[in-house]
């Protein structure tokens, strides 16, 4: 593994399903770095911070947000250099974000370094990869959660160096997080790219609000839920219940309360504990795999080693 100083190159380690066992139970301590417990407190922690709080609220933004959101829009202005391409054969995904991304990967060491302290510039090298991962495939020219995960994966990484702090959690939610939402949007309409896996006043809303389209445009820039909405419906066609269902079943659900905590929920079992997803986590010294204790389960533990044989003997076989 290449490394850089105490940091490394992350590398993807969840190989096979068995390996999800692995991911489940990674959690800080004071031997292992941040795992998927710490990724979900994180979670948790800036959802808490913005309960209540609208998108055009004035609040406090340090400097080291400001950089990143300078980062991002310097991403953004890319877009100008890589305009659409002409295509012959009408295609889901136009080849110029490809250049798009390769211009991206130009820049982002020493966009990335700029955001870093002197003392730990160092960490550049360990996370780029998140943030080349953070805004779609340029192969398959498709965005989805992953890309969004690694983009938080970022995130929790310089909070972990102490870039970030608990007093940005605000900031970090409605201001970086909002304008990374708007560059991958842009990103997606611009180029086409096709969905990696698709699903299909707060206090005065109801669930189902977000179903009325006149209400959507009304509470969409004071609320990124709405927003997220109105994205949709600029996007998508036909019925709603139809192009989103998952999203469409919410709106039966009474309150906002029960809403958010069934969000983390459908987050955490199908996108966390999704395979075709996960395979793509970058793991590296400041994000790690490796379960902070004991594998729980003796079943998946008996399994992880008969998966483990299964490879190396096929892995013999082929030499």
């Amino acid at each position: 593994m290449s490394e850089t100083g105490c940091f490394v190159v992350p590398q993807k380690k969840i190989a096979t399903v068995f390996d999800l066992e692995k991911w489940c139970h990674s959690k800080a301590s004071a031997v292992h770095p941040l795992g998927y417990a710490d990724y979900m407190a994180m979670l948790h922690e800036l959802n808490d911070s913005v309960k209540g709080v609208d998108s055009t609220e004035d609040i406090p933004i340090s400097q080291n947000v400001i950089n990143a959101l300078e980062m991002l829009n310097n991403f953004q202005l890319l877009i100008l250099e890589c305009p659409p391409k002409t295509m012959k054969v009408p295609r889901y995904g136009n080849l110029a974000y490809a250049d798009w991304h390769q211009r991206l990967t130009e820049v982002a060491n020493d966009a990335v370094s700029e955001l870093l302290p002197q003392e730990k510039k160092a960490a550049y090298a360990e996370l780029v990869p998140y943030i080349l991962d953070s805004f779609g495939n340029p192969i398959r020219i498709d965005y989805g959660t992953g890309h969004e995960a690694a983009f938080l994966m970022f995130v929790m990484c310089l909070k972990k160096l102490g870039v970030f702090t608990p007093d940005d959690s605000k900031a970090l939610v409605l201001r970086l997080f909002a304008k990374y939402l708007d560059l991958v949007r842009t990103l997606q309409t611009t180029y086409h790219m096709e969905p990696a896996g698709s699903h299909g006043n707060p206090q005065l809303l109801t669930p189902e609000s977000y179903l009325l389209p006149e209400m959507v445009e009304k509470c969409a820039p004071n609320n990124l839920f709405f927003d997220a909405v109105k994205f949709i419906l600029k996007t998508k066609t036909g019925p709603f219940h139809e192009h989103s269902y998952q999203l469409w079943n919410i709106s039966a659900v009474c309150t906002w309360e029960k809403v958010n905590s069934g969000m983390f929920k459908k987050y955490d079992a199908e996108v966390l504990k999704k395979f075709p997803v996960v395979q793509h986590f970058l793991f590296g010294s400041l994000m790690s795999i490796e379960p902070c204790g004991d594998i729980i389960d003796p079943n998946l533990k008996k399994a992880n080693e008969i998966c483990r044989k299964s490879d190396a003997k096929a892995a013999s076989e082929k030499q």
